[in-house]
């Protein structure tokens, strides 16, 4: 998510944010000044350099979503890891 803000936005300031989920399992948060949002493709091109960032995330993911950001420019695009249980 990181590396989606240095590669696609004009700015590289952003903000992470790490939390503790409280059934198990983690969120993170990426927010950044651009309006713009991630490109998300149900089948990326795995023979292009780019274009994976996302759909990556989304398929680990238990649930993702990209959130304005309230009073300020920008977007926070964040996903929930669960922790699996055996």
């Amino acid at each position: 998510m990181l590396a989606n803000v240095h590669r696609h936005v004009k700015s590289p300031a952003c903000e992470l944010r790490l939390r503790t989920l409280p059934e198990g399992g983690v969120r993170v948060a990426v927010a950044d000044r651009s309006p713009e949002l991630p490109v998300w493709y149900t089948e990326p091109d795995w023979d292009t350099e780019s274009g994976r960032g996302i759909f990556l995330i989304t398929s680990m993911a238990s649930q993702w979503g990209v959130t304005p950001r309230q009073g300020r420019r920008g977007k926070q695009v964040w996903a929930e890891f669960t922790a699996v249980k055996s």
